[in-house]
């Protein structure tokens, strides 16, 4: 599946999208492969045993003893090594279920129209939950109003009981941590589009490193043409970058002072090392 191809839900993935699957295909593809070896290596060692009649202990003073403990030996090897790779398979299936639901990511392309959808189905959220308050309030039911379904049920499995009075369905602080999620989206909404705004493409080469500004990949990458020490691989770490294999160096996400202070940070270490 590519950039652009309709996905699952029948609409079309973005870049960060198309990561994500590859993820998760990657995951799963980890998760079948550590699957089939465990039991693999399970029914192996079943059969390993199948020489030696059941219950036959080892006959210490006889010829087959060594044998026969080597080959429990490496049966019980198998059998471990066969569980740990049906537990790593589980692992990786976990992961891979879990890909994606983390929320709404600054990676994510279309993160400020999605932040914006969040925030208006949860102000929609709210006036539906005010609005049962009232009508409960004023009518002691729900029937004959226009509250959805959902709403009511949900209202009717929080009502607590005071002294044979049901209370209010949606109590003040229901309400009030659904306006700070309210308003933590809008914010987090800002604060992307700031990002985006000023994430722009770059590339800056250094006397002994290259910096690279991805901002369809919100990712910095700074390069070094030569191993760092143990001690500036601490400085970058403690400024937020970690090495990246795929990217064959440091990296972190875009920010609007990514570029200027990863220039700094490997000019800094670039004089550290030569000194």
């Amino acid at each position: 599946m590519c950039v652009g191809q309709p996905s699952e839900n029948g609409g079309t993935l973005n870049h960060y999208e198309w990561k994500l699957e590859q993820r998760r295909e990657r995951l799963e593809r980890a998760a079948a492969r550590a699957s089939a070896e465990g039991n693999g290596a399970l029914n192996s060692a079943r059969t390993m045993l199948d020489c030696i009649p059941f219950g036959q202990p080892i006959l210490v003073d006889h010829y087959s003893a060594p044998r026969h403990r080597s080959l429990l030996k490496r049966h019980d090897s198998k059998m471990r090594a066969g569980f740990a790779k049906l537990e790593a398979a589980a692992d990786y299936a976990r992961r891979a279920d879990a890909v994606g639901t983390a929320g709404i990511s600054v990676d994510d392309p279309d993160a400020v129209a999605k932040l914006a959808e969040k925030k208006s189905d949860l102000e929609i959220r709210r006036d539906w939950m005010k609005a049962a308050n009232k009508v409960w309030k004023k009518a002691g039911t729900f029937e004959g109003s226009d509250i959805p379904p959902e709403i009511q049920a949900e209202g009717l499995s929080n009502m607590k009981v005071w002294h044979g009075v049901y209370l209010t369905p949606f109590p003040s602080y229901a309400l009030t941590n659904l306006g700070a999620r309210i308003r933590d989206a809008a914010k987090r909404s800002s604060r992307i589009e700031r990002i985006q705004a000023t994430a722009v493409d770059a590339r800056i080469e250094l006397e002994a490193a290259t910096i690279t500004a991805d901002a369809e990949d919100n990712r910095i990458v700074i390069a070094f043409h030569n191993y760092l020490t143990k001690e500036s691989y601490k400085v970058m770490r403690s400024a937020g970058f970690v090495w990246s294999p795929t990217r064959d160096g440091f990296t972190r996400k875009l920010s609007s002072y990514s570029v200027k202070s990863a220039t700094e940070l490997a000019t800094t270490i670039l004089n550290k090392e030569k000194s």
